[in-house]
């Protein structure tokens, strides 16, 4: 251990070197100069590697397994010219995840070019040496052995064997514990010496490719994951040695020894004799007799001992764990976290496996890949990892759906282009995908097909007109639409601030005074458009009975009193209704920002960032639901009030999803002033727990719609 005269020394060096510019690397300090009492003590590499055991061994060799099953592939500018060696182009899609998700170096070189491809022929050099290093190695037991050096150690290497060709043919994995650095006067590396001490042999520095933890302690050599926990897995090694040492002596270890004659010198003999035979962990539960008269052996009670060693173990684990970016629940296969796959694997995967793939390619990229560039004459060669984060389709599905309400958020070639196809000429294929709220592996049968020419043949008149005014909105309530998305869309982004605050309280759902003020200012702001919408169906209402019937009814140019009464009701509960969404929304920010770990303020940031992107999608679907809802609200009153329409029937969109459809087949009509389908009520396998369905509101931009069922009245009746 240095001393604080060699320490100052060091210090004066170090200002010295700043003040004059000499070499950096005759000044930093050595592990030697660090305490032996931190926690990051220097430890032979060969005794951390003794420690690949119990908890140990499963995190690292976890981790390393998960980087090599990471496909690592190799990119190139497709030649303008050509080339006998296969490549798969790579699509719009493909070319932003690689500039997103590659490494350092990758995402510079994707950012800088267009027209990538994947090379896939095995002929190619570098593809050939990474999917088969050696006779004796294939690529993935490369990655994984070089992965679990870095774990346990903090360094791996890879030795280059080259050929007649100027590029490495070959790769081998050194040993770690095996492997020394050897640095000129100046400090650059020159060589390595690699093996055991009676038999080490030098290897020039240029033909080694050298992976590393970071380490703010050694200029040269990484830091392992294991170095922070040594005390632990030393522990956890001891307290198996202890378990088992009990079980096999079969006898409480610890006795107090009560004797007729207490001198100093006695004492001192029966301590020596008791710590001779029980001192040590192997030593555990063995019996020990003494002789003499009057003397006799009590032993302590033990009961508190297992729940301390069974908290012991809990620590261990938790703390072996956390030094290897591992949740626990993962490190020990806990049933529950298991359960809980969805959450916990992707967030093992982001926080711990993508910056190993990162620092390996980054690594490859800098000092191996650029050798076959100059041999080959190919400067736009690169490697990459894919991503190694699990997409849930399913969370991401459920996240869209809640942030967008159901809107449309594809079109067909933009799908495509996640599969890897080719986009498509077709009319159409650059439109918006419709949103059809049903679970596809659910189709009833003899619902897998839209209406056909027969079915046509059979629609009512309502039903042609129906059609028609589906593909043609009048453009007074498209206007309202807007109208009322875009004041939603400034209440939502207003409210942010506030509902950031304090996210503890959205999630305990105590914010009230919030929620109270949200729901005040949307009530009065959807007057407007749902009293305009709803005025518009009832007058067209009016209109479809006087074209069946002598019904003298003047259009109505203001809401009338139960109007108004309806309304009030009616935007109360949509207030209600759409603050509630609204909160739930924020809930899954602030749930998912607790997945991650973030901070209360970055959480709060999240929230402040992510609500004026979401909030225009989100407000013109309730925009568009609830106006198609009031219209046909209107028209039901206006049915009401004729006296001469005792039912309804409804009218099917032009496109009709399959819950419309179902609705349509087995609850086609309904009398006036009752919804079509209660609250609750499973249709087509699929609950409709929003709300009462009342015609055009079944799902999220419903298009179908309501017509009257004219009957007139006879002179008896």
């Amino acid at each position: 251990m240095a001393s604080l005269r060699e320490l100052a020394a060091r210090v004066t060096q170090a200002v010295r070197v700043i003040r004059d510019g000499n070499e950096i690397s005759a000044v930093t300090a050595r592990p030697s100069d660090l305490t032996t009492g931190t926690r990051y003590r220097q430890i032979e590499q060969i005794q951390l590697i003794f420690r690949y055991k119990k908890w140990v061994k499963v995190a690292a060799s976890r981790n390393a397994s998960a980087v090599a099953a990471v496909p690592l592939r190799v990119y190139r500018v497709k030649p303008a010219r050509g080339s006998v060696l296969r490549g798969v182009p790579v699509n719009q899609t493909q070319a932003q995840r690689l500039r997103r998700d590659s490494g350092r170096v990758a995402c510079k070189h994707f950012a800088l070019r267009e027209g990538w491809e994947e090379v896939t022929d095995d002929r190619h050099p570098l593809v050939k040496v990474l999917n088969n290093a050696n006779p004796e190695c294939n690529g993935f037991e490369l990655i994984e052995f070089c992965q679990l050096n870095m774990e346990l150690g903090g360094n791996g290497y890879w030795s280059e064997v080259y050929g007649r060709e100027r590029y490495p043919v070959e790769l081998w994995n050194l040993y770690t514990q095996y492997t020394e650095i050897r640095p000129d006067d100046s400090g650059v590396v020159q060589f390595y010496n690699y093996g055991r001490p009676e038999n080490k042999i030098a290897i020039k520095a240029d033909t080694v490719t050298h992976f590393k933890f970071p380490n703010p302690f050694e200029p040269y050599y990484g830091l392992a994951p294991l170095a922070a926990c040594v005390e632990e897995a030393d522990l956890s090694s001891k307290m198996s040695e202890f378990s088992q040492s009990f079980l096999d002596n079969g006898a409480v270890p610890g006795a107090v020894v009560f004797l007729p004659v207490s001198t100093k010198d006695v004492r001192e003999q029966v301590r020596q004799e008791f710590d001779a035979k029980y001192a040590g962990t192997k030593n555990t539960g063995k019996v020990h007799i003494i002789s003499g008269k009057d003397t006799r052996v009590e032993y302590p009670k033990m009961d508190g001992l297992q729940p301390v060693l069974t908290e012991s173990e809990k620590t261990v684990r938790d703390t072996i764990a956390a030094c290897f970016d591992m949740p626990v629940g993962l490190l020990n296969m806990e049933e529950k976290s298991l359960a809980n796959g969805k959450v916990v694997i992707p967030h093992w995967q982001l926080i711990a496996i993508k910056p190993r793939c990162q620092r390996i390619e980054d690594k490859i990229n800098d000092k191996l890949t650029p050798k076959f560039r100059e041999a080959l004459n190919d400067p736009t060669l690169i490697v990459a990892f894919d991503n190694p984060v699990d997409s849930d389709e399913d969370a991401t599905a459920k996240q869209i759906n809640l942030l967008t309400g159901g809107k449309p958020v594809m079109t067909q070639n933009e799908a495509r282009a996640k599969m890897g196809l080719p986009p498509m000429a077709d009319d159409g294929a650059d439109d918006l995908l419709p949103v059809i709220q049903v679970d596809p592996n659910k189709q009833p049968p003899g619902e897998d097909k839209p209406p056909g020419k027969e079915e046509s043949a059979s629609k009512s008149m309502w039903q042609v007109a129906h059609d028609h005014e589906c593909k043609s909105l009048p453009k007074a309530i498209l206007a309202t639409v807007r109208q009322m998305a875009d004041t939603l869309a400034r209440i939502f982004n207003s409210f942010a601030p506030e509902y950031a605050a304090n996210p503890n309280a959205v999630m305990m759902g105590v914010n009230l005074d919030i929620t109270r003020e949200m729901v005040a200012e949307i009530f009065g702001a959807v007057e407007e458009p749902i009293a305009t919408t709803f005025l518009f169906g009832f007058n067209a209402g009016v209109q479809q009975i006087q074209e069946q019937a002598d019904y003298e009814r003047a259009l109505m140019e203001a809401l009338s009193k139960p109007a108004v009464d309806f309304l009030s009701g009616y935007r109360l509960r949509l207030a209600n209704e759409v603050t509630q969404t609204y909160e739930g929304r924020i809930r899954a920010i602030v749930q998912t920002g607790i997945t991650e770990g973030n901070t209360l303020p970055q959480i709060s940031a999240t929230i402040r960032a992510q609500v004026p992107v979401q909030s225009p999608a989100a407000a013109n679907a309730i925009a568009r639901t609830e106006t198609s809802r009031a219209l046909n609200r209107g028209k039901d009153m206006a049915y009401q009030e004729s006296l001469i329409t005792k039912e309804r029937e409804w009218l099917l969109s032009g496109n009709p999803c399959k819950v419309c459809r179902a609705i349509h087949k087995d609850y086609r009509v309904a009398k006036v002033g009752e919804p079509f389908v209660k609250k609750g009520t499973v249709v087509a396998g699929v609950a409709l727990d929003y709300s009462d369905v009342w015609g055009g509101d079944a799902h999220v931009q419903c298009s179908c719609g309501v017509a009257p069922i004219i009957k007139i009245p006879t002179l008896a009746s």
